[in-house]
């Protein structure tokens, strides 16, 4: 399926019927409150889409926006139970890719661990260059729990070589 970017493919109080994989594009996933969005996830070509509550029919907490045009391939749970059921090296695939998705999940979280900003945003480089490279300031400060205006700041101190303290 081909979607649009600014395209919402999910939004909250509805629940996803599909898992997708990404053969071309870049999503994120965000909830929003108190008149800001707080992006917690990214996911580009090459990887699986998960939405939110997607394995047990609960309806998502957040939306999955589409950031620019993606191809992606949706694959029905129903359909996805069946050849879980049938196959078992499908789900053995299966269980590597909801490994992978609880790594990333705890990577995030570490992240968010770090005390200081400046050290976000490199591990943030050093970790999802492709992220990095195709999001706007805006969403990659949400990510990474800045304000755009910090977040420029510390990108002017990388770029000029200096270390920034908090």
């Amino acid at each position: 399926m081909r979607l649009r970017k600014g395209q919402l493919l999910l939004v909250p109080g509805h629940a996803s019927q599909s898992i997708y994989f990404l053969e071309s594009g870049l999503v994120r996933g965000y909830s929003s409150g108190d008149g800001f969005e707080y992006t917690r996830w990214f996911a580009h070509e090459g990887e699986f889409l998960l939405p939110d509550g997607c394995f047990h029919g609960a309806a998502s907490t957040e939306y999955v926006e589409v950031l620019e045009e993606t191809l992606a391939y949706a694959l029905p749970l129903r359909q996805m139970e069946s050849l879980l059921a049938e196959i078992p090296q499908v789900a053995h695939l299966f269980l590597k890719l909801l490994e992978e998705k609880a790594l990333q999940g705890r990577r995030r979280e570490e992240m968010l661990r770090i005390a200081s900003a400046a050290e976000r945003y490199r591990y943030l480089q050093s970790t999802r260059q492709e992220v990095v490279r195709r999001v706007n300031q805006e969403m990659m400060a949400s990510y990474l729990n800045l304000s755009p205006k910090h977040l420029s700041r510390l990108r002017r101190e990388e770029a000029h070589g200096g270390r920034e303290k908090n």
